[in-house]
């Protein structure tokens, strides 16, 4: 209890998938380490249910994979990076929307991303494409649905690097995108099909969220101007006279009155 209190309350979701991912590569890692035939018994009774493989048959008998294949890392290296976004990019765009948003983007990354994997490698195979049938696994096209969603929500946002200085989200979010390419463009076409789908993902989401809160914004600053109009034509009716108000100032404040009368209503 002492421990959830000192941690930010916008942190304990970041912390408690960090957690999660850290827990199941350390108990997977060890796990092979032992005598057989104890790694082979834990891959086919954990590994294997939790894997996404790229048979459509196959996430029809174990629909829970399209979400639990983002518990698993390949090695180290590839949780590490992982982590690496996910606290750089999930801690800003908690900041920025909230943690409702949080989750459409990772959980929503991690569902995109396994579906695309198994439509178009699919399709590859339908169409006479080799592929080496690798299954996915790791949290990648979750975070870099984090990152997508950043590049679309807040672009010009400023992001402090050690020993770099500060670079705008989009220039970020272009080199990891361009290492993605280099790393899977080679070999893995399936796991760049999920990444990509997870960018796709989250830049449409932040994209979405962006223009929401402009909206809102735009509706704020009109709200405001017709506050201070009615107001204006108040202090001149108290001055004045009702009469002195022209046809155009009386229908706008018989106008304002009816919005406030209709609000006053539905409330």
């Amino acid at each position: 209890m002492r421990l959830a209190k000192r941690i930010d309350p916008d942190k304990q979701i970041l912390w408690s998938i960090t957690l999660l991912l850290v827990m199941f590569w350390l108990v997977d890692f060890i796990v092979r380490q032992l005598p057989a035939p104890l790694p082979t018994q834990w891959t086919r009774g954990v590994v294997d249910q939790l894997y996404l493989s790229c048979s459509p048959d196959a996430l029809w008998h174990r629909p829970w994979t399209i979400v639990t294949y983002t518990l698993l890392h390949n090695s180290g290296l590839h949780l590490l990076l992982n982590l690496l976004l996910l606290w750089l990019f999930g801690e800003m765009l908690l900041r920025l929307s909230g943690w409702r948003q949080f989750v459409w983007s990772y959980l929503g990354g991690a569902v995109v991303g396994g579906g695309a994997f198994v439509l178009f490698t699919t399709l590859l195979r339908t169409g006479g494409v080799l592929l080496l049938g690798l299954p996915l696994v790791g949290a990648s096209a979750s975070v870099i649905a984090l990152v997508g969603y950043m590049v679309g929500a807040a672009p010009r946002e400023e992001i402090p690097l050690p020993l770099i200085g500060s670079l705008r989200v989009w220039q970020v979010g272009l080199f990891v995108f361009l290492l993605l390419l280099l790393a899977y463009g080679g070999y893995n076409v399936g796991g760049l099909i999920a990444h990509l789908a997870g960018v796709l993902w989250g830049c449409g989401l932040g994209l979405y969220q962006r223009r929401r809160q402009r909206t809102t914004r735009q509706q704020a600053i009109l709200q405001d101007a017709q506050t201070a109009r009615y107001r204006q034509l108040l202090e001149k009716v108290q001055q004045s006279g009702y009469q002195s108000l022209s046809d155009e100032e009386r229908k706008q404040l018989i106008d304002h009155n009816n919005q406030w009368l209709d609000s006053s209503d539905h409330n």
